[in-house]
Parts: C-alpha cells; structure tokens; sequence
C-alpha cells in the first residue's frame, strides 16, 4: 500500500468542498443514534461457568430504563425484578440436574415490550473443585481429551448428550480455580485437543450439520482460553465418512489430524492424515487407500519435522512415517501373537517411540526404534476379559503413565499404570466401582501427579457422567 499522496491532487477537491459549504444558508446536523441497550452479567461472572446451587443471578442494564427486568432458566421463569440492581435467586429445587444449562434475562419497558435480552451458558458439576469432578447430566457424556497449558490451565473435551443428540463441548480451569470457560459446538462429538502457543487450543471431531450427506464431517476448531470459538472448520471428502480422533499443533502455526474414512455404506475403514494452515485451510492430505481396514489413532509432530501415526491395520498395531509434506518414509506393523492388536497412544523418545494399546484383551506398550523396529515391549493383564491402554505420557521422573480400562465381570474399571522408563511396572490404581468407568486420557500436572479424564457411570442410576480425577504422583486419589 502507498503511504504517500500529492498535496495538489487534494486543492481542487479542498475548493469545491469550500465552495459548497457557502452558498444557500445552513443545514442541521441530525444527533447521533442513541447508544444500543446492553445487559452485562454480574453474577455469575464472566470467568464463572461452573456452578453450585443456590445461585445468585444480577444483571446490569445499560443504556436503558427498563419497567422489568425477566429471569429464565432453560426457559423456566425464576424471577421478575422490577429496581436495580436486578437480581433473582436460582434455587436448588429448580432446573438443578448436573450438566449444562442457559440462563436468559429479558429486559421490557412499560408496554412490555422487549428492550434487550441475554442468554449464558453455564454448568453444574457434582463434587467439583478447581480442576476435577463429574461434568454432564442423565444422558452419555464423557471428556475424550485433557491438556495442561504452561500456565497451569486445564482443558478438557468431549461430547454431551442433549436434548437435541450429540452436542462437542469443552472446559477449561485456571490453575487457581478463579477463571472457567465452558463451551458446546455441534452437533457432533470432539475426539482430540492440543495447545496452542496463543494460550487457547484446537479441537478435532466430526460433525453431520455443514456437508449435505448422511454421514459425519471432519470438523476441527480454534478456541480461545475461555472456550470462545475464534474459527470452525468443516471439511473432507464429499464421497465418504470421515472421522478425526487425533490432532496435534506443528511448529509451523498449522495442524495436522488424523482418524478414519468410511466409504457411505461403512463397509471399509482407511487411515488418513492431513495438514491444515494456522487458519484450517486444507494444505495436503496422506490416503492409506491400500488398505481397507485400518485406522489412525494418535498423531505426533516428530523432531525431524515429519510425523508417526499410530493406529491399526489389518488387526495389527501400526506405524506410519510421513514427512513434512505428507510422503510416506517408511510403515510398519506389530503384533504379539494373537489375533488382534492396536496402538492407540504414541509419544517421542530419545532414538524412538513409545506406543500404549492393546494386544490379546491386555494393555501392551511397545518401543521402537527410529526406524519403527521393535525395542521392547511389555504386556500388563489385570485379570479383566479385555484391558485396554487408550493413553500414554511420558513422566518427570524419566518413566511413563497410562491410562485406559479393565473389564471384568460386565463392570469397567478405570485404570492408571506408572511404569520406569524400561516398561516395568512401578504401581497401578484402579477407580470406579459398579457400572462403566474409563480413562482415555492422562497428563502429569507440575507437582508430580495426574489428570485423568474419561467417563464414569458408577454413582449415576442412568447415563454417564464426563470424568476427571486427580490422583497423587503415588496414584492416589486426591478428587474426583
């Protein structure tokens, strides 16, 4: 853009604008519009989403003299205010089911007419403190993905259940506790999030509401620390189902997510990878169309820029290298006997990898070279029908935590297991009693212990509740 301009190219404009302004008398210049009313919520506050009943409520109007001022819970009347400030009560006998609701304040004058009116969403949690508790309400609700910013703040993703069906939704928790955002996107479910250097985070899942065909959409958004959406993406092949389970942030300001392609019948399941700029636009995209029958299920950004997607293939646990702009390096598959395995967790090391999944109905985590050439591996059986491994992290003490489930006996039990950095196990703690409970995901929180989320329907007479739980760096419970 030029930033320069020639000062007698303006006279003749500057003139005639003189010359006009002279003649025929003068003309009022008409009062600027009024400001616009405007409601501005004191309680809860804007940093305060989750919520315990009784529950005070205040708004401030601005701009205008309201005769009444109207407050609503999921649409049920729970107050009218006639003076400010304006208030009403949220009792415990109303509207108190766990799980999200909307608070709506109405503003009328005299006529009872509508002025200016404002919805909040908020949420009520059972057992919560600053970073753990059961979120949700009577329906299927859990976190599928939980991250710690280096802040200290917590956020957590999964999907809810709605009166409308599956709703993406997400929290997140300052490390103080003084500062919650909570949000719901959807119609849809979220898989995956990951941090990103602004302080906010991006969210992968899969939609049904954009793309006009009967099956889900990749779907992938921005949010901002207090969960307000900056940008949505919804994206994929027209042909065909796409499912993104995992997404990782890259150096470069973009993403790069991967899950799984169904044809529209659902006969066949592909892997796929793709790259998204920092604003989601679609940059390349890693088919696995040789293979019907594989799925990815974690991505990493790699040291040397590229990327390792772990996932299954032909029931087997694979491995799959790709460079920086998609190109496969190299592939590989493992197996420990048996007729199924599955990596659902991959991570880093010095010289290599470190995959959490499952092999023969027990939790296997494996090691491998650069190459993905088998180093060593371990298998853990918690006497269940079916353990599983769904998370892994690597631990300050040099070893590694996982997460996942056992079943036994038509009950689920969440599971967390340290073992040191040769695969031994260190301890193991299982939580959740009757019922289904899980961990899908697990970070290590600066004092040396852990963050769990998952789903837990233990202390539910229906549904299932979103679950976090804190435990000690020993895997004791501390709060769920």
């Amino acid at each position: 853009m030029r930033s320069s301009y020639r000062i007698i190219g303006l006279l003749p404009l500057m003139m005639l604008a003189v010359i006009a302004g002279c003649g025929g008398g003068t003309e009022s210049t008409p009062p600027p519009p009024p400001p616009p009313a405007e409601i501005t919520w004191i309680l809860p506050t804007v940093s305060s989403s989750i919520l315990v009943l009784p529950q005070s409520l205040e708004v401030q109007i601005a701009n205008v003299t309201p005769a009444s001022v109207e407050f609503y819970v999921d649409d049920q009347s729970i107050g009218i205010d006639t003076t400010a400030p304006f208030t009403a009560t949220w009792a415990e006998t109303v509207q108190n089911s766990l799980g999200s609701h909307i608070l709506k304040t109405i503003a009328r004058d005299g006529e009872n007419a509508t002025l200016v009116e404002s919805t909040k969403l908020v949420l009520i949690a059972d057992n919560y403190t600053y970073r753990s508790g059961r979120f949700g309400g009577p329906g299927e609700d859990i976190f599928r993905a939980i991250a710690l910013s280096s802040t200290g703040r917590l956020f957590a993703a999964g999907d809810i259940n709605t009166s409308s069906g599956k709703t993406g939704w997400m929290i997140s928790i300052n490390n103080d506790g003084t500062e919650t955002g909570l949000n719901t996107f959807g119609p849809g479910c979220l898989t995956d999030l990951d941090i990103t250097a602004d302080g906010g985070c991006i969210l992968s899942g899969y939609t049904w509401s954009a793309i006009s065909r009967d099956g889900p959409n990749q779907w992938v958004i921005k949010v901002a620390a207090d969960c307000t959406a900056e940008w949505s993406n919804v994206g994929g092949v027209s042909s065909a189902w796409e499912y993104p389970l995992a997404i990782t942030t890259c150096i470069d300001g973009g993403y790069v997510l991967t899950g799984r392609r169904e044809d529209s019948g659902g006969t066949s399941s592909t892997l796929f990878v793709r790259k998204l700029d920092t604003n989601g636009a679609h940059l390349w995209q890693y088919d696995n169309y040789s293979t019907a029958n594989s799925i990815g299920h974690d991505i990493i950004e790699t040291a040397d820029g590229g990327f390792l997607i772990t996932g299954v293939e032909n029931d087997r646990l694979l491995l799959l290298k790709l460079d920086a702009a998609g190109g496969e390096i190299w592939s590989e598959t493992h197996t420990d006997g048996g007729n199924f395995s599955s990596g659902h967790s991959v991570i880093e090391i010095s010289g290599g990898y470190v995959v959490v999944g499952t092999c023969n109905n027990d939790i296997w985590l494996l090691a491998v070279d650069a190459l993905g050439g088998h180093d060593w591996d371990t298998t853990f059986d918690f006497g269940g029908s079916v353990d599983q491994g769904r998370c892994v992290a690597a631990t300050l003490d040099g070893g590694y935590i996982i997460t996942g489930s056992k079943v036994s006996g038509g009950d689920r039990q969440l599971l967390l297991l340290k073992t040191d950095a040769a695969g031994s196990s260190i301890w193991s703690s299982q939580f959740g009693a009757t019922g289904s409970d899980e961990g899908l995901a697990v970070v290590q929180t600066p004092e040396g212990g852990y963050l769990i989320a998952g789903g837990s329907d233990s202390e539910e007479t229906s549904g299932n509740d979103a679950w976090i739980l804190e435990t000690t760096a020993a895997g004791a419970l501390i709060q769920d």
